[in-house]
């Protein structure tokens, strides 16, 4: 007897579905730069109409959000750690030059 294939392949829901683009992953993108500053800005007037006293507070916190979503990239982070060994060399040098100098003093 041959063998067949279960019919999983089949759709499961018969609706009409989305094209799938092809050859690239969709991935979920809330939305570029521009959206977010109008999103930003709606968030803003509607808060607009309760309180003014605030605003410059909420502005303050958006802003705050809008940075730690550009947050530490693996560039950065990269950076940071070459500063620090150069850091640490620096120290360890001067130290090593310190001990020098007081060993040739007394």
């Amino acid at each position: 007897m041959k063998y067949t294939r279960p019919n999983s392949r089949k759709p499961r829901h018969s609706k009409e579905q989305e094209p799938r683009l092809q050859g690239k992953r969709v991935r979920n993108i809330p939305y570029n730069r521009t959206e977010q500053k109008e999103h930003t800005n709606k968030s803003i007037e509607i808060l607009q109409g309760e309180k003014q006293n605030d605003l410059p507070i909420i502005i303050n916190a958006i802003e705050n959000k809008r940075k730690a979503v550009k947050k530490k990239t693996h560039h950065w982070c990269h950076t940071q750690t070459i500063k620090a060994k150069q850091e640490a060399k620096q120290n360890k040098n001067s130290l090593k030059s310190n001990k020098k100098t007081q060993n040739a003093t007394q």
